[in-house]
This record gives C-alpha cells, sequence and structure tokens, in this order.
C-alpha cells in the first residue's frame, strides 16, 4: 500500500503545472476599471479623492500587442471618447507607460493593480495613487 500512495503523490506533483502569469500576461488578460483614486498633497499621506459616477463604468484593455483601447461608458463630458493607443512595460517590469505617460507598478495581480504617478507644482511634489480592478 505505500508503494502505491507514493506512486499517487508523486504523479499528482509531477502532473502540477507552474501557473505563474508574466507581468505582461496580468495586464492583458482582461479590461481594467479604476477603483479607487488617492493623493498625497506633500504630506506623505494619501487621501482619498472620488470618483465620478460617470468614471465607474470606463475601462482599459491593454493587448498584447501594446496596443490599447479605452471603453467610455456614461460619459461625464459630451465630448468624451473612446480611445486607443500604445503602451509598453519597461525592462525591469516596474514602470508602465501607456502613450507617454508612465506610472509605477506598486501592485499586480490576477485581480489587481495599482500605480502610482507624481507631479511636481510650485516646488511640492504631489503623488497619485489608482487602483484598477477587472
Amino acid at each position: 500500500m505505500p508503494a502505491l500512495l507514493l506512486f499517487i503523490t508523486a504523479n499528482f506533483y509531477s502532473c502540477k503545472k507552474d501557473t505563474q502569469k508574466s507581468k505582461t500576461d496580468l495586464l492583458t488578460q482582461s479590461s481594467w476599471k479604476i477603483v479607487k483614486t488617492e493623493a498625497d498633497p506633500g504630506t506623505g499621506i494619501y487621501e482619498n479623492e472620488p470618483i465620478d459616477d460617470c468614471q465607474k463604468d470606463d475601462a482599459i484593455k491593454l493587448n498584447a500587442d501594446h496596443t490599447y483601447a479605452t471603453s467610455v461608458g456614461v460619459k461625464c463630458d459630451p465630448s468624451d471618447e473612446n480611445e486607443t493607443g500604445a503602451w509598453s512595460l519597461s525592462p525591469d517590469e516596474k514602470t508602465l507607460t501607456v502613450d507617454s505617460d508612465p506610472a509605477t507598478i506598486e501592485t499586480l495581480d490576477d485581480n489587481s493593480l495599482v500605480v502610482m504617478t507624481s507631479d511636481v507644482f510650485g516646488g511640492v511634489t504631489y503623488r497619485y495613487r489608482v487602483t484598477f480592478s477587472h
């Protein structure tokens, strides 16, 4: 009996595949929607920023060929339109650039993407963190 148990256990683990996805696979598996926005107005502390109802159904789909397409649901402004463009991932896979706008990837997994950007105004660095989900 121990030989049979050893055989079954060995076969179970040898058939188990490594299912770790690449960052590109994670980014391109399905559309992303904004679920949370935060801003740090130079204090070192992030504060929640409201998301307009008209933005909650907007989505961005990053494609494997490094193009993207946005899908605008309810329009915040009558001139809002779907957009297309290009995206890239830095060689160290820490920076996601959409068109010419880079963002640092803080978290990326099967369900969420968190990116951080920053701007300097009047000598103060403002940081913004956006959380996306599928």
